[in-house]
């Protein structure tokens, strides 16, 4: 079985013990009687396994291989019972390819289509349940419990149906005073029972009151209702939460119900120490390093109180060291088996996000002492970049109706996260961490890459092959932000490759990362400010591919000049010590008045003091790094020096100068540039107005640049300012609709140049392209001319007999160069556009379309139609 590997030969990838600390270890499974199975011989057999280091410096060499024979589907439990993690047995019963929802029918006919029975799906059906006929009945439902499948229900009781949840008199929310709960109404034939410490009342639990309960503190209550008979099955389980006389609250609170042991029993109980514990900090082996959910329900409240979300999930203690604390992150997870997705549009800055699979409700991480918001605060700023990272919305957390104060809930950076935001399915994504593939196969990833590390750098064709394999802009910014903030609990600096995932949202998208886990950024795990991690992440301690890829692919003339220049514009807008404190106190205003109530009930942070001085450390490094960042280009790159360049513009509101991939301002504006790396700068004039020129300079006298131009390349060589000058749109400009026979154009009078013209007919929008073929309709057609921010109208031309066409248009686009989106105008057949490799990357039909380009990669393409042909120019 298998083959030899080289003794030389390295791992694609480093692989962390998970056994030890309750994880569940890679599985190679055989049918024996399956194609590519071990050939077994009579006698003895050797089974060998080869283990490799990750890379030349890894030293930690271990493997714990274990064999089995598994009993098959069906056979006699004659065997030890097998630990948890161990494979089972595969189903070999009959199962449906479709799902039921509730009140849907299954209908069972024969081979000729006669009905032989029908069943409707009880909207209130719990999971693990199955309904069938009594044995001897072809009328009677049943539904049982357990569900014997391939076997008769001779032992299992027969129910009728599922008793409705009792509903009580005072909804759930925030009370002044005490209240009394009744029962709104009876259910006849069955004992409403009760709990008030977060479990779902049994058949022992208290019977509820007749003359009701009252809250006078904050209280918890669950009710299920359970019949008199036996013929029922009980009801699902209604829980209330009544905040009374309760703190205040500024912020959404989420109120979790579960069962008390499940998180405080000494030996299964998740929150605890338990008997396993090792006796130094993070104490692994610990309850709450073991990788446990427990079942829970939960509500949720917005801000002003009102219930807002009502769900079951699975409940775990989420987190690396920061387990070990006396408060506890959890990670929240909404299975269908349970009422599936969270139906809350929890984090206001993705207000489309309103189905949510899973959240991790995060303590602040390493940050619970410190700041609280670090991470939070990191992804804030990287979302507003092309790099990805998950959303953050400050709550309050009670267990059991104690409060268990301030928390941070998150989106979880899974398959679900990815296929949220691509709109993908998320059986279509490929994501992977240091281990290997959460979701989908890592080999596409680790051949893509195999592939670019094997190519030359240098090569004219490196970058275009890159940018089709990973998305560029992001992957810029992902690397900008990590190593401008210095994470050093990543990419293997310090220790295993770690906090490093990458994803591809389906077959048809490039791979971008997942930036998350900022806890040991700015300082925080005792790292200098001098120190440089551009080198850092090129060549960490323990090197992968991702660290050998970001190494080669800065070799690279085009990406390496990219590179530093979105990393000089990051630095000089998003990065700027104002920008980052502005941020800060957006999320600071948030959580402010909680702190207090927080900190009293964790004593974490120590104080208001103590957080505003963990605040205050956390903006002064964040500001030297402005600093430190721009020498670090310096040395790792060569640059020459740097030097300021000011931007202003006259009139200052009549336009905005674009340098490189940023709009800057207010003006006059300063940023910091490098010699040797060229920028970009473009005028773009506000509605009204249009470029007229740049005033003289020392670089336009160099000849860098001709002050006519309205974009601009400059090789910034001193401090210098770009003055943008701007006049209002001319008044005398006019347009005039032309009849070439078969298509229209315009003559203009008084316009120096035009962007693009826009036409319509009878009023209606056709396209925007320079000329437009109208032989198949009449009517009045216009004409709208655009330059920079000015807009000419032409007066309307009646065509009334269009004739037959003489002879075909040639393809046309616009504009060009593209950035988001380019018109194609074919009159005469479909176009196929193809990239510089020569793979065919859209096809368009005749007419006039709108093809999106801001997914292509940067680089040339050419478009035919018959024989006519086309190319422009990919620009981001």
């Amino acid at each position: 079985m298998g083959s030899a590997g080289n003794a030389w030969d390295y791992t694609d990838g480093y692989l962390e013990a998970v056994l030890f600390n309750g994880g569940i270890p890679d599985m190679v499974t055989w049918d024996m009687n399956g194609p590519g199975s071990p050939q077994l011989v009579t006698g003895q057999n050797v089974l060998a396994i080869q283990v490799h280091n990750a890379n030349a410096t890894s030293s930690d060499l271990t493997a714990r291989p274990f064999l089995g024979l598994r009993k098959a589907w069906g056979a006699p439990p004659t065997y030890n019972t097998p630990p948890t993690w161990w494979p089972q047995a595969e189903n070999d019963n009959l199962q449906a390819t479709f799902q039921l929802s509730p009140g849907e029918h299954a209908v069972l006919r024969d081979p000729d289509g006669q009905l032989l029975d029908a069943l409707i799906l009880h909207p209130d059906l719990p999971d693990a349940f199955s309904v069938g006929r009594p044995e001897g009945s072809s009328t009677e439902w049943c539904i049982f419990d357990p569900p014997t499948p391939g076997e008769p229900n001779a032992d299992a009781p027969c129910y009728s149906g599922i008793l409705p949840s009792p509903q009580l008199t005072v909804p759930s929310g925030f009370y002044d005073n005490a209240q009394t709960v009744q029962l709104a109404s009876a259910i006849p034939n069955a004992q409403v029972r009760y709990t008030l410490d977060g479990s779902v009342p049994g058949p022992a639990s208290p019977t509820f009151p007749d003359d009701g309960l009252t809250a006078y503190t904050t209280t918890v209550l669950s009710v299920k209702a359970f019949s008199d008979f036996n013929n029922m099955l009980p009801s699902g389980t209604q829980d209330e939460s009544y905040f009374i006389d309760a703190l205040d609250h500024e912020l959404p609170v989420i109120s979790v119900l579960i069962a008390p042991d499940d998180l405080f029993d000494w030996n299964s109980g998740m929150y605890e120490l338990g008997p396993n514990a090792s006796d130094d900090y993070p104490f692994f082996g610990a309850n709450f390093w073991q990788p446990w959910s427990r079942h829970a329900r939960m509500q949720g409240f917005d801000a002003l109180g009102s219930l807002a979300a009502r769900e079951e999930l699975d409940l775990e203690i989420h987190g690396g060291w920061s387990r070990a604390e006396p408060q506890k992150s959890f990670r929240f997870d909404f299975k269908g088996v349970h009422t599936g997705d969270l139906d809350w549009a929890l984090f206001p800055e993705k207000p489309w996000l309103t189905e949510i699979n899973n959240i991790n409700v995060r303590n602040g991480g390493q940050h619970v002492w410190a700041t609280k918001i670090q991470d939070a605060l990191i992804s804030d700023v990287a979302a507003q970049t092309h790099a990805h990272s998950s959303a953050w919305q400050p709550v309050e957390l009670y267990l059991n109706g104690d409060y268990w104060g301030l928390y941070g809930a998150r989106e979880k950076s899974d398959e679900h996260y990815v296929a949220a935001h691509f709109g993908t399915d998320p059986e279509e994504v490929t994501l992977l961490n240091p281990l290997g593939a959460l979701a989908g196969d890592a080999s596409e990833f680790t051949s893509a890459c195999n592939s670019l590390l094997a190519a030359s750098p240098s090569s004219p064709a490196f970058y275009n092959a890159f940018a089709e394999t990973f998305d560029a802009e992001s992957y810029m910014d992902y690397f900008i932000l990590q190593t401008f903030f210095q994470n050093m609990d990543w990419m293997g600096i310090a220790w295993g490759l770690n906090n490093t995932k990458v994803f591809k949202a389906s077959p048809a998208h490039t791979w971008r990362y997942i930036l998350y886990d900022t806890d040991a950024c700015l300082g925080h795990f005792g790292q200098s400010v001098w120190e440089n991690y551009l080198e850092y992440a090129r060549n960490p301690s323990s090197p992968s591919v991702h660290s050998n890829l970001f190494d080669h692919v800065l070799d690279n003339p085009t990406f390496r000049h990219r590179f530093v220049n979105r990393y000089a514009d990051l630095v000089n807008t998003l990065l700027q010590s104002e920008a980052f404190i502005a941020r800060m106190g957006a999320m600071t205003g948030q959580i402010e008045g909680t702190m207090p109530q927080h900190i009293a009930r964790w004593g974490a942070p120590a104080g208001m003091d103590a957080w505003d001085n963990a605040l205050n450390n956390m903006m002064m490094r964040e500001s030297e790094r402005v600093t430190t960042s721009r020498i670090h280009l310096i040395e790792s790159f060569n640059l020459p020096f740097q030097r300021t360049v000011t931007l202003n513009a006259t009139p200052n509101w009549a336009g905005d100068i674009r340098v490189n991939t940023i709009v800057p301002g207010p003006y006059p504006w300063d940023g910091v540039y490098f010699n040797s790396c060229p920028i970009e700068m473009e005028a773009i004039a506000d509605p009204g107005y249009m470029f007229t020129h740049w005033s003289d300079n020392d670089h336009s006298e160099d000849g860098q640049f001709n002050p006519l131009d309205q974009t601009i390349e400059v090789d910034v060589s001193s401090n210098d300012t770009f003055w943008a000058h701007f006049s209002p749109c001319p008044t005398d400009a006019t347009v005039s609709v032309l009849n070439a026979g078969e298509w229209l154009g315009v003559e203009t009078e008084n316009i120096p140049g035009f962007d693009s013209v826009s036409w319509h007919l009878d009023g209606a929008y056709l396209g925007t392209t320079p000329h437009i073929w109208f032989h198949e309709s009449t009517g009045e057609y216009s004409a709208v001319v655009h330059f920079d921010g000015c807009a000419v109208d032409s007066e309307g031309l009646l065509v009334l007999d269009v004739g037959e066409p003489s002879h075909a248009l040639e393809l046309s686009c616009h504009p060009n160069p593209v950035s988001t989106e380019v018109w194609m105008n074919s009159p005469h057949g479909d176009v196929h556009i193809h990239n510089a490799l020569g793979e065919c990357v859209r096809q368009v039909p005749r007419g006039q379309s709108v093809v999106p380009t801001a997914d292509w990669p940067a680089g040339t393409y050419t478009a035919t139609s018959g024989r006519s042909r086309v190319s422009f120019v990919v620009v981001h």
